[in-house]
């Protein structure tokens, strides 16, 4: 299991990098149907590349103090896969 630390190292690694992370917020997903879930995604080459990072709390609020400071939210858009809640750059 992830820890906000190594979320937040990972981000700013993948952003030196030259790649774009993000974060996205899944409710109960069906991989994880009691809690919800923050998942770290890279734009590399203007392509999504899913990563294995992700944190999980009981509640939304709880979730998002887990993330890294100064981010910005994105709410969930139309056409954006059911469990997904928001995503945040």
């Amino acid at each position: 299991m992830m820890t906000p630390a190594d979320i937040a190292a990972a981000w700013w690694r993948a952003h030196k990098w030259g790649d774009l992370p993000m974060i996205t917020i899944y409710e109960r997903p069906d991989e994880f149907p009691d809690e919800y879930v923050a998942q770290l995604w890279l734009m590399r080459r203007g392509a999504p590349v899913m990563t294995g990072m992700v944190l999980k709390a009981a509640t939304l609020e709880e979730l998002r103090e887990m993330l890294p400071e100064g981010l910005h939210c994105l709410p969930r858009e139309p056409g954006d896969e059911e469990p997904i809640v928001e995503t945040w750059i």
